[in-house]
């Protein structure tokens, strides 16, 4: 890692970095998606029952996040001048208050109500001592969308699409992007930053590739290998097919401990894991496809953006799910920190 800073140094100067960044600001972003609502249960193991084989657990508190796309606008919101999110709610009036009450004061929320499926809501039960997850139960719906609610987010995409510089869609696989609306997305004529998301909900189901085309792609390891249907062959080889399948300019692929890899047309850029410490990886992957993709959209460069997108990584799995988003002044610091 020291060598790679010591590298990056020769090259590129903190401000000249920051820079990058500032030149955000003047951006209007539009971000679709599934709004997913992360509810942490924490409880404390007290042992095994006496009539049945399972552990019983004390209940002590527990917290709720607005995850999913809205964390992915709210961490936008801190380097662009205005964000707006598109997406679905349920129909309780609590959920969507909620979510107002979380975002930061330049996205703009358009709501399509879906009074036949919840909002999807993770709740995921948690030893508070060492933030250890024990298990995970999914509300959801993930079955086709109506086709009135289609309809609905098909007008309001095109409407909001021609009045932003880019559309950023953060797909989860639980049913909101049909494809009908993956096909408005790829061919909307602005700059497309995509992020196809496999969990245990859609293992298999969700891939990259049900999009024609993207300018920048932002996708782990495991969801590039999900597209490409190859479990074992060279990340550079898997990228460069998909890469080529999509029409995409840039293509970042996070491996988690092992940093990640950006490939654009003039080659490969790798950058090491930058993380400190580690409380916490839920959301770290969106907090980075978050601020790379104005970066890309900027054409910021491929070795700048791969060192930006880790540092946001190392400063998003030091928090607690999607408890708060990147601070812009946080993220400032570490990057003078790791240049100077």
């Amino acid at each position: 890692t020291q060598e790679y800073l010591k590298g990056l140094r020769s090259i590129y100067s903190a401000d000249k970095i920051l820079g990058h960044l500032r030149g955000l600001s003047d951006l209007k972003a539009l971000v679709a998606g599934e709004a997913i609502l992360d509810q942490y249960s924490y409880c404390v193991a007290l042992g095994k029952t006496t009539k049945e084989t399972i552990v019983a657990s004390k209940f002590t508190h527990e917290e709720l996040f607005a995850g999913g796309a809205v964390a992915t606008a709210n961490h936008i919101a801190g380097f662009c001048k205005e964000v707006t999110l598109l997406t679905s709610l349920g129909s309780d009036p609590a959920e969507e208050k909620f979510v107002r009450s979380k975002l930061r004061p330049n996205v703009r929320l358009e709501v399509i109500r879906t009074p036949d499926r919840p909002t999807v809501r993770k709740q995921r039960y948690i030893d508070p001592n060492e933030l250890r997850k024990i298990f995970e139960i999914q509300y959801l719906d993930d079955t086709p969308i109506s086709g009135a609610v289609e309809a609905d987010m098909a007008r309001r995409l095109e409407k909001e699409s021609a009045r932003h510089d880019l559309l950023i869609v953060n797909d989860f696989g639980h049913g909101l992007m049909s494809q009908k609306l993956r096909e408005q997305a790829s061919r909307c004529g602005k700059f497309l930053a995509l992020n196809t998301q496999s969990n245990a909900a859609n293992h298999g189901f969700n891939a990259v590739t049900k999009y024609e085309r993207a300018d920048y792609v932002a996708i782990d390891e495991i969801e590039m290998r999900v597209a490409t249907s190859d479990k074992y062959g060279l990340i550079p080889d898997l990228a460069a097919g998909v890469k080529k399948r999509l029409s995409v300019s840039t293509f970042l692929v996070s491996r988690g401990p092992s940093g990640s890899v950006v490939l654009t047309s003039d080659g490969w850029h790798e950058a090491p894991a930058l993380a400190r410490r580690i409380v916490d990886r839920v959301g770290a992957g969106d907090a980075l496809f978050a601020v790379t993709s104005p970066c890309a959209f900027r054409g910021m460069p491929p070795d700048v953006l791969c060192f930006i997108g880790n540092c946001v990584g190392a400063l998003a799995v030091e928090i607690v799910g999607n408890r708060e988003p990147i601070d812009p002044v946080k993220l400032f610091k570490f990057v003078e920190t790791l240049l100077k």
